[in-house]
């Protein structure tokens, strides 16, 4: 009985991540539809707030239950975080000649939101802390502890690393055209980003690195 009680926790465990990457895209979709239908761009902000920190706690919560240790290790040494920069500065190096290759929207699409935004400070704070603190937030506990975790864990042929990264990058063209250039340059911070969580085994190091990543993007937008 034990053994076919750790499968069926196993494949439980297998199949979280992929529900709440669906629960996630769907939520999006449910924006896009308003956005189309004229609900208002400031109505769309704070529901899509919401509904990002409604899905990030009930995440937190799911991962609790499986992963209890996830949490609790704040440590992290001097190593780790030199490691950490010079991952993030080679992914930003790397990723300058694409970004010229693809027509990048991603930050232009952010400035045009928090302008149109201009005469409500609440929705555009509510905005900033969406795009840079709680979606990467999110993210990070999907792709990097929820994923790696559960698929090929320390793979000695990085498989954790490469599934995760190709996972984060792919289901952002979810709903949007698809370009394997385009797809290279959300893979390129997505492998630094694995790459930083199966070294420290801290899901606060990539957390960090998103949020930073995301922050610099926009505020490079914003004085552009």
């Amino acid at each position: 009985m034990a053994p076919s009680s750790d499968i069926k926790q196993h494949l439980k465990r297998l199949g979280y991540p992929i529900l709440m990457v669906i629960l996630y895209r769907c939520y999006e979709y449910v924006v896009i539809l308003y956005r189309k239908n004229s609900f208002g761009i400031t109505n769309v902000s704070i529901v899509n707030f919401f509904a990002t920190l409604i899905l990030l706690a009930s995440y937190v919560f799911i991962l609790k239950h499986f992963q209890k240790e996830l949490f609790h290790h704040w440590r992290v040494t001097k190593q780790q975080v030199m490691i950490a920069l010079l991952l993030f500065v080679c992914a930003q190096l790397l990723r300058l000649p694409i970004k010229s290759l693809i027509n990048y929207g991603g930050t232009s699409s952010f400035q045009k939101e928090l302008s149109f935004l201009s005469f409500v400070p609440l929705a555009q704070a509510l905005l900033i802390l969406n795009y840079n603190i709680i979606g990467p937030i999110l993210e990070e506990l999907i792709c990097r502890a929820d994923f790696m975790d559960a698929y090929f864990k320390n793979s000695r042929h990085y498989l954790d690393v490469l599934l995760s990264a190709s996972f984060f990058s792919a289901f952002h063209f979810i709903g949007y055209s698809w370009s394997w250039i385009a797809f290279i340059f959300y893979l390129i911070p997505s492998l630094a980003l694995s790459m930083a969580y199966r070294y420290s085994k801290n899901i606060y190091i990539p957390i960090v690195m998103h949020i930073a990543w995301n922050s610099l993007a926009d505020l490079w937008a914003l004085i552009s």
